[in-house]
This record gives C-alpha cells, structure tokens and sequence, in this order.
C-alpha cells in the first residue's frame, strides 16, 4: 500500500475542504436564483443581482444573447402566458410558440413563423420591445379571435405581418400601433365584418393589405385615406354591397396600382372618377359584381 506522508495528506485534505464548499456555494448560488426567478412574478420587479452566467448556468444551454434583463422579461412574461391558457391544449400550443418565440430572441431573428400551431390568442404584447429587430410575423392558419390593443407595441422594425386564416370579425383603431414601417398587412380569410374609422392610418408606409375573403359589407370613406404608399388593395371575395362616394377618391391613395374587388355585391360605383383621380391605377377588378350597365364600357381589367 502506497504511503502518503503529511504535507501530502494535508494537500488532500484541503483539496476535499475546497471541493465540498465549492459544492455547497454552488448549491447555494443556485437555490438563490431559483428563488430570484420564481420572485419575479409582476411587472416592474427585477433583480439586478442576477447575472448573466447566472442565467446562462441556470438554463443549462449557451446563449447569445446580451441583456439579461431582457430576456427575462421575454421569457416570463411568455411564462405566464402559457400558464393563463384556458385549458391543457391551449396550454401545449402556447409551449409550442414560448419555445419558438425564445428561440427567434436568442438568435437575433428577424422572421418569426408561429403558423399552423393552432393559437387561439396572440403573444403577449410586453415582449416584443425587446424584439424590435423582427422584419416578419407569420401567425397564418391559426384560430386567433382577436386583436388586443397594442398587440403589437415595439415592433418598430416590422415589415410583413401574416394574420390569414383566423378566426378575426373586427379591425379597431388601436390593433396596429406602432407599426410604422409595416409593408404588406394580410388579413385574408377572416370573418372580418367590422373595421374601425382610420383603423390602417398610422401604416402610412404599407404598400399591401390583402382584405380577401371576409365579411365585409361597406367601404367607408376614411377606412383607407391616410394610405399614401398603398400599391395593391385586395378587396375580393367579400359581401360589399356599397362603396361611399370618396372611399377611393379625394384620398391619398395616389400610387395604388391594382383595385380588386371581384365577387362582392357592388351595383353602384363611379368608375370614370377612379380611374380619373387614381393616376397610377393600372388594373381595377370588377369581376363577379353588377355594376349597372351606364358603367359597362370602363369594366375591362386587362390594363
């Protein structure tokens, strides 16, 4: 048997000292952030003594990311999110867009795709400031019911926004707050019947808004006036049966391009003033309508 003398024993002996009070600190370390994060369970708390490492630990994983603080605001407020579902399936797909949601956070992503997941609510609005770099929001092919006001505050670098093929019967004023630089809007395949006065009005740099296959019944005159970028307006495949006087004219609809309104129920519209203050409209839609017959000669949409 090999003999150990006493300067080594007393090596041995302080190597095992350190390692268990290494291990009982890092028990410590770690019940202390487990309690940290369970505490921070309301708006405005915080703690600022929890490290990145800390977290990074914590998860278990290696992460990108920069702030801490920001991503715990993401991930708890996602949190209880999931928690507040109405039962266990709204509660698995609700895991299903906190994972993808943090995964698009922890990558710096600028598409974020929640389609095809079954959702009945949006994201929470809270975290969103601290994912202003996102370009793209695909939430098509889901069952979302309603926009919340300001659901999508801090989006400022948004882009392209999919919403087709939910379960949305209204458009308010307030459902698009803060997206200003939003370029294509589609809200396709709905049961959209009500929209809000100047409910499109703060997205003066859309250059698209699809509106197809809804319930839509009237056009009134300031749903589209503030639109000055708008290039394409799909209205097809709804219930229109009126179109107020100045809904297309005295607008500032100056660079739309194409106008479909095919298979609505329009009898009456004053085609020659579109096409007259509508100087860059290259194709107006009418299929599938009535239009009365002293409008015939301007229903030709192969311009």
């Amino acid at each position: 048997m090999k003999q150990i003398n006493r300067s080594q024993s007393n090596y041995l002996e302080t190597q095992r000292t350190e390692m268990i009070n290494h291990k009982r600190s890092y028990s410590i370390k770690n019940n202390n952030l487990n309690k940290k994060l369970s505490a921070f369970n309301t708006d405005n708390y915080l703690d600022e003594n929890i490290s990145f490492f800390e977290i990074k630990n914590y998860l278990g994983k290696s992460v990108s990311f920069f702030s801490t603080k920001e991503y715990l605001i993401v991930v708890k407020n996602l949190e209880k999110w999931v928690n507040k579902a109405p039962n266990q399936t709204e509660k698995n797909t609700r895991s299903i867009a906190q994972k993808k949601i943090i995964h698009a956070y922890e990558h710096q992503a600028t598409k974020l795709n929640l389609s095809k997941i079954n959702l009945t609510s949006l994201p929470p609005s809270k975290i969103w400031s601290s994912m202003s770099n996102l370009k793209e929001i695909n939430l098509s092919y889901n069952q979302i019911t309603k926009i919340e006001d300001n659901a999508f505050n801090g989006l400022i670098n948004l882009e392209t926004l999919d919403l087709y093929n939910n379960n949305l019967t209204k458009i308010l004023a307030s459902n698009f707050n803060s997206l200003n630089n939003l370029k294509k809007l589609d809200l396709s395949n709905n049961q959209i019947n009500s929209i809000d006065a100047n409910a499109f009005s703060i997205l003066t740099r859309l250059n698209i808004l699809i509106l197809s296959n809804n319930y839509i019944t009237i056009i009134k005159d300031n749903y589209f006036n503030k639109l000055i970028n708008l290039e394409e307006l799909i209205l097809s495949y709804n219930k229109i049966r009126k179109i107020e006087d100045n809904a297309f004219t005295n607008t500032n609809l100056t660079r739309l391009i194409t106008l479909d309104l095919i298979y609505n129920n329009i009898i009456t519209l004053d085609i020659d003033k579109i096409w007259s203050e509508l100087i860059h409209l290259e194709t107006l839609d009418l299929t599938g309508n009535s239009v009365d017959s002293n409008s015939e000669d301007t229903l030709d949409t192969s311009y």
